[in-house]
């Protein structure tokens, strides 16, 4: 299954430790990027933004994963703009 908002996961190394996944380019950077460039960015567009982010954790969840370092550094954006 794939959900719209995760990233696509290419591969994984887990030797040696730390293990390293390796994920599909977004080309637009990272949230945090993202708000430090757009500190006017409105209620309601920060507020889909929170939802698309929580629709995302509840799938991997359900699916049995712990993201484990969720912040705004770690959410990636697509070309079209969709947070992945």
């Amino acid at each position: 299954d794939h959900h719209h908002f995760v990233c696509e996961l290419l591969a994984v190394d887990v030797l040696p430790i730390p293990s390293v996944a390796i994920y599909r380019f977004y080309g637009n950077g990272n949230l945090e990027q993202f708000l430090n460039l757009h500190p006017g960015l409105n209620f309601s567009k920060r507020l889909s933004y929170m939802k698309d982010v929580c629709a995302a954790l509840g799938f991997i969840h359900g699916a049995g994963v712990l993201h484990k370092d969720l912040k705004a550094e770690n959410i990636l954006i697509d070309t079209d703009g969709t947070l992945r």
